[in-house]
């Protein structure tokens, strides 16, 4: 795992690489290790490395392919390096990033990313065609930004970075709103700040250096994984075979995530995913650091992950929280982000990553993507009325009268229209509609809310400590296995209460531990709404002034607290960025 930081100027004046060399420090932590960089056409090409599959020492040649016609600036893993590296003299200690840029020497550029299998951002120049190319995973694991200006075209894998050349950014105010018309903090192209476009998952962008000109060539989406006739034959297997179908999938892709030479640790809040991630690396690496968050106070389940103990043949490191320590990890959170956080669990996050950071640990294994893929939450349990609308509580067009009665976003509200259709047509040839449409709304919570929201706090809370975040249930096997499966094996309002939800995952689960494991699904815990108490008088919150909220002392006393936080969150990031810049500017 890495940072990415590129600058290009529009003009032919000379680039001040002094200047990007300091706004590439920002991204030190994200790559401890070491650092390069390269001036090509007046271009520069700087990165900061997190070594994972190769050796801890620089190593630039691994940057250029053999023909040395690409060089290659990549944040992520290839899990299938291997498989990909078919020179007759196989060097097992050849890391990823030599084999991915040697694929460009083999392989159209647009057709590289069909044969990945990984999280990544990479930006690769080819050197005889004067061509840069740039491209994100489909699943959205890694970030990747644009900035343009009339003077710079920049990609950083954070902003802060951004912001250190540019010294100035204005905020979208209508992108700012659409906050409050989604539970989480969704965002699609446009971000937070009018200058900067987020890379979305799977896009694959092409920069001609001598026209100056950037465009969009192809988007390589999950969707693309879905398939009719292994849906059709899944329909026909015995349970009991689908879920030793998946054990064996499960740890397949483990062996192949398992990071050579570095020490590793497994997140266990008491859930069925994590449980069972950290069970089977238990069982195929000896892993033997299990890591837990409690909330004070907040946290059913994770007070009770000493019961996991006796299976995993280790005690579990517990984290406890208070209101005190939450609130100054919200606030680093925040800066990291240069945003609202997409979600209160960000802060969590977070403070995983710092304490691994102390016992020397380089990645961490967690659950994310289960919920998502295998009907974890109880949202896909309601009943459908209208089987052409989605009614996720994670992805669908929240009501707010916080900026007014009759307020629109149509900006936001186009762009979940359209993610929907695209959904549900992903899922067409289902005649049973009820089905398509819980199908659908599991995709679009993968597609859109877990990459926005999930996999973006995992990467920007994580790499704030140089720790690697890795999830085996966003692989591409596993994402095709899951989105193939009927959904009678994922939800089922039929099955005794510990089994309606994530059906499969758990009778995978209770193969290792006992049934009286499985508890309530819990939502991410945390202090969100306390934090209030520590902005001072409402009547003098900077939101207020700059979005003229309506009724907002009605709406913080007595309105529903999800938006209360939203508030809260808000109010914390206006204050964190007007101490950056000085200046507070709000684009009309």
């Amino acid at each position: 795992m890495c940072g990415i930081f590129v600058v290009i100027p529009k003009s032919k004046k000379k680039l001040d690489v002094d200047k990007c060399k300091n706004a590439l420090k920002d991204l030190d932590k994200r790559g401890p290790d070491w650092s390069l960089y390269q001036v090509i056409d007046n271009i520069f090409f700087g990165q900061t490395v997190l070594s994972m599959t190769g050796k801890e020492k620089k190593n630039i040649d691994n940057h250029y392919s053999e023909k040395k016609v690409f060089f290659i600036l990549f944040n992520g893993e290839i899990y299938n390096h291997k498989e990909l590296n078919d020179d007759n003299d196989f060097n097992q200690d050849k890391p990823d990033t030599k084999i991915l840029v040697n694929l460009f020497d083999k392989y159209k550029p647009n057709e590289i990313n069909e044969i990945l299998d990984g999280m990544y951002s990479y930006v690769v120049v080819d050197k005889s065609k004067k061509k840069i190319y740039i491209s994100r995973d489909p699943q959205g694991e890694k970030s990747l930004y644009k900035f343009e200006s009339s003077e710079f075209i920049i990609f950083s894998s954070e902003i802060n970075p951004i912001l250190k050349f540019t010294n100035k950014l204005s905020i979208d105010k209508e992108i700012f709103k659409s906050y409050f018309l989604s539970r989480h903090f969704i965002q699609f192209e446009k971000s937070i700040f009018k200058e900067i476009k987020n890379i979305q998952p799977g896009e694959f962008w092409e920069y001609s250096i001598i026209k100056k000109r950037l465009s969009k060539k192809k988007t390589f989406s999950v969707k693309s994984l879905i398939d009719q006739k292994k849906y059709n034959l899944n329909e026909t297997k015995k349970e009991q075979d689908l879920v030793d179908e998946l054990d064996c999938l499960l740890r397949e892709n483990l062996t192949q995530m398992i990071p050579p030479n570095r020490n590793f640790c497994s997140i266990l809040s008491g859930g069925i995913d994590s449980s069972l991630i950290s069970i089977l690396l238990r069982e195929l690496t000896n892993c033997d650091k299990f890591i837990a968050l409690n909330h004070i106070g907040k946290d059913r389940i994770s007070n009770k992950t000493n019961l996991f103990e006796k299976y995993l043949n280790n005690s579990v490191i517990n984290l406890n929280i208070n209101k005190e320590k939450y609130k100054k990890y919200l606030e680093e959170s925040i800066d990291i982000c240069n945003s609202p956080i997409s979600s209160h669990d960000f802060v969590g996050k977070l403070i995983l990553a710092e304490k691994l950071k102390k016992i020397n640990c380089k990645a961490v294994f967690g659950g994310d993507g289960a919920d998502e893929l295998f009907g974890g939450y109880d949202t896909y349990l309601q009943s459908i009325k209208k089987t052409n609308q989605n009614v996720s509580d994670y992805s669908k067009i929240l009501k707010t009268k916080i900026f007014g009665k009759n307020y629109v976003n149509r900006y936001f509200e186009k762009k979940i229209h359209e993610e929907w259709k695209e959904c549900l047509k992903a899922y067409d040839f289902l005649e049973n509609k009820k089905e398509q449409n819980k199908q659908a709304m599991m995709l679009m919570d993968s597609t859109l809310q877990l990459s926005s929201v999930g996999m973006r706090g995992c990467d920007l809370m994580s790499m704030s400590y140089s720790i690697e975040p890795r999830s085996i249930f966003l692989r591409k096997s596993v994402m095709k296995f899951a989105l193939n499966l009927p959904l009678k094996f994922k939800i089922s309002n039929l099955k005794k209460n510990k089994f309606k939800s994530k059906i499969l995952l758990k009778k995978l689960f209770i193969k290792y531990y006992p049934k009286k494991l499985i508890f309530k699904k819990q939502g991410f815990s945390g202090f969100p709404n306390e934090m209030a108490s520590f902005l001072g008088n409402y009547n003098n919150f900077k939101i207020l002034d700059k979005f003229k909220l309506y009724n907002h002392k009605k709406y913080l006393k007595e309105f529903d607290k999800k938006e209360v936080w939203k508030i809260i969150n808000s109010e914390f990031f206006l204050k964190s960025y007007d101490n950056k810049v000085n200046k507070l500017l709000i684009s009309k």
